[in-house]
């Protein structure tokens, strides 16, 4: 495939004036790019753009670079050196795999463009992008690079504050803490089936208030909630709620897991500060989740050293015994905004 990087949008030496573009000057620019460009390049994708939050609903901020799915592969261009891109750290060539700490394999180019520049009520100002990034000398490994920013303004021209930047030789990425409390990493939110293997497959669901492992429904269906805080080294943070990012107005009150100090598990409801971006206190929605080889345990963030488990009867309890968990790539059919992936949020 020929590799020769799609030309920038827009001319460089722009000046402050034009550093943010409207949702319909975005898309008219970046048709006519692809209309300019079609018979030249192979690549999809266009230019990158992040929401203002300044002004919601108003103009788009140019992140100056492009993101192209090249073979699959979410590949940065055209980083501009004075642009935004780069003053986060990111360089041409730089292959992004996770938005907030969620794999993005197969989710679509335009689905990540569309889900980087808009703003659609949850959304926290602050983002997490990984991406990997080829070494110069052939042999070398890849180097794998988080960086955890926000965009603010200065003098009325969008620059980058970045919180926080980790590097690992793998795509595992490193524990993150930011203090005692909780914050939501922020969308995309992917709809999962947990279940318990053996002569026949149990998924996790809420019947009548009550949580238990049985056959497939569509109370089995899960959405994953991924958080900063707690304790790294008893894995990451996660919330799994029936309740979607956009909820349904018909969606029951109990919706998620929970684990309760009196070691039993349990349902409630799934409420808007579980989406605050900071300072969220310790809550029994909370789980860990500790990845194995063939899968993976859940283990209650209130009640210490108690894991996710399955009773006799069907119902799900806690268990000082790591039961061992699996996922699948949820049966529903995903809404836009939460695209349904093999990918597990690691």
């Amino acid at each position: 495939m020929n590799m020769g990087n799609v030309a920038r949008k827009r001319q460089k030496g722009t000046s402050p004036e034009k550093v943010t573009q409207s949702p319909d000057e975005a898309a008219c620019e970046q048709r006519s790019a692809q209309e300019t460009h079609q018979a030249n390049a192979p690549e999809f994708g266009g230019p990158m753009f992040l929401p203002n939050f300044k002004a919601v609903g108003g103009k788009l901020v140019d992140f100056d670079a492009d993101l192209n799915d090249i073979d699959g592969q979410y590949v940065l261009q055209n980083v501009a050196k004075d642009g935004l891109a780069y003053s986060a750290g990111f360089r041409t060539g730089d292959k992004l795999f996770q938005i907030n700490g969620t794999n993005i394999e197969g989710f679509g180019i335009e689905f990540i463009l569309d889900l980087l520049r808009t703003f659609h009520g949850y959304q926290v100002p602050q983002l997490m992008l990984a991406v990997e990034r080829k070494p110069e000398i052939a042999g070398e490994p890849s180097l794998f690079i988080w960086v955890i920013f926000k965009v603010v303004w200065q003098d009325g021209i969008p620059k980058i504050e970045v919180i926080q930047t980790l590097e690992n030789d793998t795509d595992e990425m490193p524990f993150i803490v930011l203090g005692p409390s909780f914050a939501w990493r922020g969308p995309p939110v992917v709809a999962y089936d947990i279940y318990i293997d053996g002569k026949q497959q149990l998924y996790l669901s809420i019947q009548k208030d009550k949580v238990v492992f049985t056959t497939y429904s569509k109370q089995s269906i899960f959405h994953g909630y991924s958080y900063y805080g707690g304790q790294p080294r008893s894995g990451n943070v996660l919330a799994y709620s029936l309740q979607p990012l956009k909820p349904n107005k018909k969606q029951p009150e109990s919706t998620t897991p929970v684990g309760t100090a009196g070691n039993t598990v349990s349902a409630m409801d799934f409420p808007k500060y579980m989406l605050n971006k900071k300072d969220i206190p310790t809550d029994p929605r909370f789980w860990y989740q500790k990845h194995y080889q063939n899968g993976f345990s859940l283990e209650s963030v209130v009640a210490k050293g108690m894991y996710l488990a399955m009773a006799p009867n069907g119902e799900a309890m806690l268990s000082t015994k790591q039961t061992e968990l699996k996922v699948n790539k949820s049966m529903t059919t995903a809404s836009k905004w939460e695209p349904s992936s093999p990918a597990m949020t690691k």
